[in-house]
């Protein structure tokens, strides 16, 4: 067996909400056991401190031009090539 073989591991799923797209990660509710799986994420600071952990959670995205507070100049600016920044809602 080659030992460039590409494994593809399934991280979870991107459904459509009420407010727009969310990914949910992991599986727990596979219909046979051996196919559930944990995602453990961790966001950290730049000096370390880690500001969101947990497992299996959800990220929503949101489209950045639409982000409360954002001028028109300050849209403008974001890259067409940008679809949505990912969010983690903490607590």
């Amino acid at each position: 067996m080659s030992e460039n073989k590409k494994v593809y591991v399934k991280l979870g799923a991107v459904l459509q909400g009420a407010k727009g797209p969310f990914i949910v990660l992991g599986n727990s509710k596979a219909d046979k056991p051996q196919y559930n799986s944990t995602v453990d994420i961790k966001v950290t600071d730049g000096d370390g401190k880690v500001l969101v952990e947990g497992s299996n959670g959800l990220i929503s995205l949101f489209d950045p031009r639409t982000r409360p507070g954002i001028t028109e100049e300050q849209a403008a600016k974001i890259s067409p090539s940008v679809l949505f920044e990912l969010v983690i809602v903490k607590g």
